[in-house]
């Protein structure tokens, strides 16, 4: 009562600019007219409360009040507590009890993980790895084709993620971001290009197509085979992996045709396997 207290109190720094909390549980024993203001500043930045007798309720109450984006090189906080006599009156009495509770939001700033490596389970479906970052809700994780403008992106709360049906010889872009504890996101990382492994291949595989026609085409594209003794499964897939027309030559066939008369202009990868041989041909669809 009638007296004024200062305290410091050290905050951690950050590599952001950050709210600053200061809560003070306070009593007056006696409700007798007395009244305390609370101020607080750090790094520039300050605000006040007025606490009265009158706001205490059964005697105590937790004063609240928020400085507001504290600069980030900011590391202490000025608290001040001061009864000053109410005018006009001169309440004897009980002083105020109080304690103060400072907290600073010490985010470092939600950083995006770096992709750490790729474990192909097959040659086409690979497992993406990211570090580990702590604390972490959830990760994002998306991925597309070079050359195409849509992303395919995931929800993960494991830092890694299998990825299914890459297309040999055109290069994947994959990118990941981190929501942090607060519930705020990180930007995405930089785009990292990977590539579907190579698959089994023997000294004759690229004998087991001989001509694709025409080339651009618009409404049908022909096959034709050397006549392999085993089953080839041909397929025509989008720069995403979906399949869009697809078609198998049978044993000794020498030429299949696909109907792409559906499927709008663009670039796409005609997949051949025979076996353990295999071959993949771009092919322009024109309209």
């Amino acid at each position: 009562f009638r007296a004024t207290w200062n305290r410091s109190f050290s905050i951690p720094s950050s590599a952001i600019s950050r709210d600053v909390n200061v809560r003070v549980p306070i009593s007056d024993l006696d409700r007798l007219g007395r009244y305390a203001v609370i101020s607080a500043s750090s790094g520039g930045v300050s605000n006040s409360i007025t606490v009265s007798t009158s706001d205490l309720g059964e005697f105590l109450t937790i004063a609240e009040l928020v400085l507001p984006a504290v600069p980030g090189d900011a590391t202490q906080v000025d608290v001040t507590v001061s009864s000053p006599v109410p005018a006009g009156s001169d309440p004897g009495g009980d002083s105020f009890v109080f304690g103060v509770v400072v907290s600073a939001d010490c985010n470092e700033g939600c950083q995006p993980p770096a992709i750490t490596g790729y474990n192909y389970v097959t040659p086409i479906s690979p497992i993406v790895s990211w570090e580990n970052v702590p604390g972490a809700i959830r990760y994002q994780v998306c991925g597309r084709p070079e050359g195409s403008s849509t992303w395919r992106c995931h929800t993960r709360t494991v830092n890694f993620k299998r990825f299914f049906g890459m297309v040999p010889g055109i290069g994947y872009e994959i990118i990941v971001r981190v929501q942090c504890a607060d519930g705020s996101y990180s930007d995405y990382s930089a785009p990292d290009t990977i590539y579907a492994g190579p698959l089994r291949e023997s000294s004759d595989q690229l004998s087991a197509i001989t001509e694709l026609f025409p080339n651009p085409a618009a409404n049908e594209v022909f096959v034709t085979l050397d006549g392999s003794q085993m089953k080839t499964l041909i397929e025509i897939r989008d720069l995403s992996g979906r399949i869009v027309a697809m078609a198998q030559a049978l044993e000794g066939q020498q030429q299949v045709r696909l109907d792409i008369s559906k499927q709008p202009a663009g670039m796409y990868l005609v997949h051949i396997q025979d076996g353990a041989n295999s071959r993949t041909e771009r092919l322009l669809i024109v309209r």
